[in-house]
This record gives C-alpha cells, structure tokens and sequence, in this order.
C-alpha cells in the first residue's frame, strides 16, 4: 500500500521563528509504502527519521489537533491520504499552554505551526508583530484579529 501524506513538527528542538511559531518546522511530503494492516506505531521512527533532526526525541503524533493512536491503522481515518501528521513533544515532556487557546496552521507553508494565545487581542498575518505570523505570501499582513476571552473566541 503506498501512503501520501505530510509531516511536521510542533516546538522544540527547531528555533522558534519570526513568524510567531513555536519552532515549528513546515511540512514534507513523504511516501510510504507499508503492508496493508500496518499500525502507526510500525512506521513511527521511520517517520521521524524523514523529519530529521528536527523531530522530537519522544514524539506522539497529531492529525487536525487530535492525538493519534498509535495503533491506528495506515490508509484508514485520521490517516488518509493527504493527511498532515504533526509531531509533537510527547505530553509529559510538554510545556503547559500559557493561554486557552492553541491555533494551529492546517496548510500551507507554516503548516503544523502551532501558537497558544493567553486572553487578549491577536493579530493574524504576515506582519511582523502579528501574534499569529503566517508565512503565505497570499495572506494578507493583517488577515484577521481573534479576540481570546474566558468565554471563547471571537473573529
């Protein structure tokens, strides 16, 4: 069975970027070809060895902000061809979220980047000082602002 998806990191070991992200690294593509039945656990150093030096030594794996079981089987749901696989620091070895929210880039060039926003304002773009810093060149400097508040967030 040949698999086409994309990988990325969140956080360290990679150096936090201009752009807002927690040392994130953008996404490469990758192709496996593993037997039917194959189990995430199966592949998962293979994995990490496409990402480099960049991937964390204890990693789990995340698919649209959801951990994935690792006994999740290849070619079947969250892991689908197509489908962004983000390693994270495994929980134990991660920092606690300074805020209530965590936005994470789908696609993209920044895709996998992940940013935890405390309670406030924060702009989301190209700019510079934008809290959420996007690296698509057709995103505008300041694409949207969320507004965090206890209750939820507002666009």
């Amino acid at each position: 069975m040949r698999l086409e998806i994309s990988l990325a990191t969140d956080g360290p070991p990679g150096p936090a970027g201009g752009d807002g992200s927690s040392g994130a690294r953008g996404p490469v593509d990758a192709e496996l070809d593993a037997p039917a039945g194959t189990a995430l656990h199966q592949v998962h150093d293979a994995l990490l060895a496409l990402l480099g030096e960049v991937a964390p030594a204890q990693a789990r794996w995340w698919v649209d902000g959801a951990p994935v079981d690792p006994g999740a089987v290849l070619g079947h749901p969250p892991l689908v061809r197509g489908a962004l696989l983000v390693a994270r620091p495994d929980d134990a070895a991660r920092p606690p979220s300074p805020g209530p929210v965590e936005v994470t880039a789908a696609c993209g060039p920044g895709a996998g980047a992940v940013h935890r926003l405390p309670l406030g304002e924060h702009v989301v773009g190209r700019d510079p000082r934008a809290g959420v810093g996007l690296l698509d060149p057709d995103a505008s400097r300041r694409h949207a602002a969320l507004q965090v508040h206890a209750e939820g967030v507002r666009v």
